[in-house]
Formats: structure tokens, C-alpha cells, sequence
């Protein structure tokens, strides 16, 4: 009986991984090459971002959740691209906070302090606005606008499965946007 119940268990997270990781690329949204719908947020750290205010430049976006084990393994790889170019004009390297709930804001940095995490983090509302304009349906999903306002490049899932390699992927995703843009 364990047996059975633990096999259940097994093929159900296989499953949920396997729909998170598929579940981006339905349709919807904006397309690579498409515009990137522009939007306004509050930060975080207060403030309000727009899109419209970094055009010119690489736009990267990264949709996390604090409940989602694959963005745990993206953001310290997010962390490390957005100090590599701490200073860079023309790139800006952010996430999407996805999590819901009127006190949020303090239990987002909280978390993010515990981790030494200090990226620009834009906080979606609770009706998931930015998350439903870029069609995002799991997370971690990664959005890279190129300067053109383009949309150069969508991952959703882990593009890789250690940091090394995820920090390579955004890496090279920022320099195709740089160069297509």
C-alpha cells in the first residue's frame, strides 16, 4: 500500500513538473520577434517601473513565486547576471514577483534578505495583470525584451539544471537581444 501511494506520488509531481514546463508555450501572448505590450507596476522597493521608460534598452523579466522550487534554483543565477551588470545602462535585469496577498511586501523581503538576493523586483497585482499580458501560465518563465521593444526571447521552465548554465542562458540571451535590437 505505501508502495502504490508513494508511486502516485512520484508520477504526480512528474506530471505537475511536466505540465509547468509545457504549460508556457500554449498561445497567447506576445510571440518572439512580436512587440512587448508595455505595462506599470509598483517595485518593490517603491517606486513604479514601466516598460515604456527603458526602451533603448535589454529588458530582462523573470516571473517567480517564493512556493516555486524552480525559481529558487533561477533567482541566485538572476543574482549573479544583475551584478555582472550592476552599472550597465543599457540592460535591466528584473523579476516579476507572482505571489498574491495584501501583506506581501514585507514577507518578500524578508525572504529575499535571508538569500542576499538584491535585484529590482517588480510586484504583479493580484489579478496578475503583467503575468497575463506576457500569457506567463508557469513559472519561472523569462521574458528577455530586446532595445527595439521587441520580444527576443521566452524560456519558460529551467533552461538549465545549475546555475552555471542558467547564468550562460541569460547571458546569451541578453547578447542576442543586444544584437538583434
Amino acid at each position: 500500500m505505501k508502495s502504490t501511494l508513494r508511486w502516485i506520488g512520484i508520477a504526480a509531481v512528474v506530471g505537475a513538473l511536466a505540465w509547468t514546463l509545457t504549460a508556457g508555450q500554449r498561445g497567447g501572448g506576445p510571440r518572439v520577434g512580436g512587440d512587448a505590450p508595455d505595462f506599470s507596476v509598483d517595485l518593490l522597493e517603491g517606486g513604479t517601473f514601466s516598460l515604456a521608460d527603458h526602451r533603448g534598452q535589454v529588458v530582462v523579466l523573470d516571473f517567480w513565486a517564493t512556493w516555486c522550487g524552480p525559481c529558487k534554483m533561477t533567482l541566485p543565477a538572476v543574482q549573479e547576471v544583475a551584478a555582472r551588470h550592476k552599472g550597465d545602462a543599457g540592460i535591466y535585469i528584473a523579476t516579476v514577483n507572482t505571489d498574491r496577498g495584501s501583506k506581501r511586501a514585507d514577507a518578500l523581503k524578508r525572504w529575499l534578505g535571508q538569500r542576499k538576493l538584491d535585484f529590482p523586483v517588480l510586484l504583479d497585482d493580484d489579478r496578475q495583470t503583467v503575468s497575463t499580458t506576457y500569457n506567463v501560465r508557469a513559472i519561472p518563465t523569462m521574458v528577455v525584451v530586446g532595445r527595439d521593444g521587441r520580444v527576443a526571447s521566452v524560456t519558460v521552465g529551467l533552461p538549465a539544471s545549475n546555475q552555471a548554465d542558467i547564468v550562460q542562458h541569460i547571458e546569451a540571451a541578453i547578447a542576442e537581444a543586444a544584437d538583434g535590437g
